[in-house]
């Protein structure tokens, strides 16, 4: 019998309730409840994972043949140690984050594996491995998850997950900001904010626009500012009234609605280039310094609120580097004093990077850049927000497993101690799941055998199937590795100069970028045949595993009467649901690169003066099959409402089906 000794009196009676309290917690102020409720948490995690594998366990005041020892500080710090020897384990957390994932390491090191909110592998294994004695202290201590935008974008079941991995960057949710405090989640709130406070349509007291009342607060340029391109240049930062009004704006939102939130992230207007030129801002600097001028009167803010007592916590602030806002490059200017050593940060987002090439691979012009720029930022603290699901993508059957190895090492050798990415799946992960899986090891430790790691992972998942599984993502992976040169957000991708043509007769060649160059159309077509190939080996497996079923059906089929005794009667086969996911999302990866190379082909057909017949009649075909499917959802940015977008719409060219549609119509009158 394993018993688990926890520091509290009656603690085998109480633990689960403990557990439980996190709803009237103050866990800024009541660190000891605090503490007791993350620790109790993780008992019951313990206990409950211990018997899945087998073991019997419990929580007890006595020793067992085997005990667990769960020690805590009452501090917040995610460090924790083993100490271990024959007939004990002592798991002492640093803080309450270090004793939920000192226990989640000892289990993972049992062989547990949390793959997505709803997969887990559990071993049959009724022996227990005791680790070596051992402190641990993750690499991305900075933080380590995902850059959730917008309202809604919250589940109990993916915190658990993130949790059990040890992902702890998370957005502020306020249906669940308690249970992510339990779980020791760090809370971000911010991000394209000042859209919103600073649109030009707002009204002043007095019932004027914003920007006939205050029209120097917009961004100096050479031609009239007007309600339509207000927003098109960054906002001028030597404006007091405006750095004040901004303040005022953003603290009053720190002590109500941001009120949970560890950071705060600042990103700027999205210019592309675009800066206030007045003689101030250009004798402040370049973009960045401007973006840091504004971080350094925040903090002063925010600093004189703490001394006055009107903010009650610690709080951070963050800004990000992009280009954006025209923040891409280093500052010009030493960093403000006031900002040296508050924890106060800035996240590099390589919107347009490369994925065909590692972040540091000199050969690729795009990505050397970024390094370039990465590797002159000093000063402050140095976070990465990576693009594995940006919005442009919108959710396509990503593998990034390759460039994920070399990219987090190399970030963490230049000083980078937080990462995260835009923007987690919210649903159908399908083969994606491998690249949450190998992220979170990733972050933990950068040099964790990633190869071990995959062949666990197909074996685990796919059983049997697990080397036919394996051919089919390295098809995916390899099928996306231009995606960036198709779908990024770049003026130079093939879908921006698509988007942006009306769809009839063209003298002007379409732009491809040198990745893609002259052979883009056989690209991509190649890219949907990878697709497709993967497919058909899922679609194999999928059928193995329908032929070889052969478990004991009930002569009598119970009946649930409401969906959650329904939910428990139901018949799972885990192989199949997952394999049906991978072919959900491979499916529409080919529909989306196809279409992609059939309209770029269209396309030098009409500059080529060649006749379009035969691909515009595939193009109407495919384009009408994705209209009639959908894959996954999707939340509109900054907006409560879910949507639903058919996989035309999520490809990207739907608007532009319908321009060719019409152009080809017109040209039959």
């Amino acid at each position: 019998m394993i018993n688990i000794l926890l520091p509290y009196e009656n603690a085998p009676k109480y633990y689960k309730l403990w557990a439980v309290q996190e709803e009237s917690i103050n866990f800024r102020e009541d660190i000891a409840s605090a503490t007791r409720c993350t620790l109790s948490f993780a008992a019951t995690e313990l206990v409950s994972y211990l018997l899945k594998l087998g073991l019997g366990a419990d929580v007890s005041e006595n020793e067992g043949d085997f005990t667990i020892r769960l020690l805590c500080e009452e501090k917040e710090c995610e460090e924790f140690e083993f100490i271990c020897d024959e007939k004990s384990i002592t798991i002492h957390g640093y803080g309450r984050a270090g004793i939920l994932y000192g226990v989640y390491e000892f289990l993972e090191a049992q062989g547990i594996r949390w793959y997505s909110p709803s997969e887990e592998y559990v071993p049959v294994n009724n022996e227990l491995f005791v680790p070596e004695s051992k402190k641990y202290v993750y690499d991305m201590s900075k933080g380590r998850g995902f850059e959730f935008e917008g309202p809604l974008k919250e589940s109990a079941l993916l915190y658990l997950w993130m949790a059990r991995n040890r992902l702890n960057i998370s957005g502020l949710r306020p249906h669940t900001v308690s249970l992510q405090r339990k779980l020791c989640m760090t809370l971000k709130a911010g991000g394209h904010i000042f859209e919103k406070i600073l649109s030009p349509y707002n009204l002043t007291e007095n019932g004027e626009y914003f920007l006939d009342a205050n029209r120097n607060w917009y961004g100096k340029r050479d031609e009239e500012i007007t309600f339509e391109n207000a927003l098109n240049v960054q906002f001028c930062v030597n404006e007091p009234e405006l750095l004040d009004y901004l303040a005022d704006k953003l603290i009053d939102k720190v002590k109500n609605d941001w009120k949970e939130a560890d950071y705060i992230d600042i990103w700027l207007f999205d210019t592309w280039g675009k800066i206030c030129n007045c003689d101030a801002c250009k004798k402040t600097g370049n973009g960045t310094d401007r973006a840091l001028k504004l971080l350094s009167y925040l903090r002063k803010r925010t600093n004189d609120e703490i001394r006055k007592g009107n903010i009650d916590h610690k709080l951070v602030w963050g800004t990000d580097l992009y280009e954006g806002t025209s923040t891409i490059t280093p500052p010009e200017n030493p960093v403000s004093e006031n900002l040296i050593g508050t924890g106060d940060y800035v996240q590099l987002a390589p919107i347009l990077r490369c994925y065909y090439h590692n972040m540091n691979d000199k050969a690729c012009k795009v990505n050397s850049f970024y390094a370039q720029q990465l590797e002159n930022i000093k000063d402050l603290p140095l976070c990465i927000t990576e693009y594995y699901n940006v919005s442009k993508f919108e959710d396509l059957p990503l593998i990034f497993t390759d460039t994920m190895v070399n990219d987090i090492k190399y970030y963490h050798s230049i000083g980078v101690r937080g990462l995260n990415y835009m923007h987690p799946p919210l649903a159908e992960w399908g083969v994606r799941t491998l690249t949450q899986h190998i992220l979170a090891n990733l972050t933990r430790d950068k040099n964790c055998d990633t190869q071990r790691l995959l062949k666990e992972y197909f074996e685990n998942l796919y059983g049997e199937y697990a080397e036919d599984a394996e051919k089919a993502y390295k098809l995916c992976e390899e099928a996306t590795k231009y995606s960036a040169s198709w779908r990024s957000w770049s003026e130079t991708s093939v879908l921006s100069n698509l988007i942006s043509w009306n769809g009839y007769n063209t003298d002007v060649m379409l732009f491809r970028d040198d990745h893609l160059s002259k052979d883009a159309v056989e690209k991509g077509f190649a890219a949907a045949e990878m697709f497709k190939e993967a497919e058909a080996i899922m679609k194999s497996i999928r059928e193995k595993v329908q032929l070889s079923l052969n478990f004991e059906v009930p002569d009598v089929i119970a009946r649930g009467v409401n969906p959650s005794q329904h939910q428990k009667f139901k018949t799972i086969i885990p192989v199949l649901e997952r394999v049906n996911e991978d072919l959900r999302g491979i499916k529409y990866g080919a529909d989306c690169f196809e279409i992609l190379a059939l309209f770029t082909k269209y396309y030098e057909e009409l500059y080529h003066k060649q006749d379009t017949t035969y691909t515009w009649n595939r193009i109407y075909e495919l384009a009408n099959k994705m209209s009639e499917y959908t894959f996954a959802y999707k939340y509109s940015n900054q907006q409560v409402e879910i949507t639903c977008k058919d996989a035309l719409d999520r490809s990207g060219v739907k608007e532009l089906f319908a321009r060719v549609l019409c152009a080809r119509n017109k040209a039959k009158l």
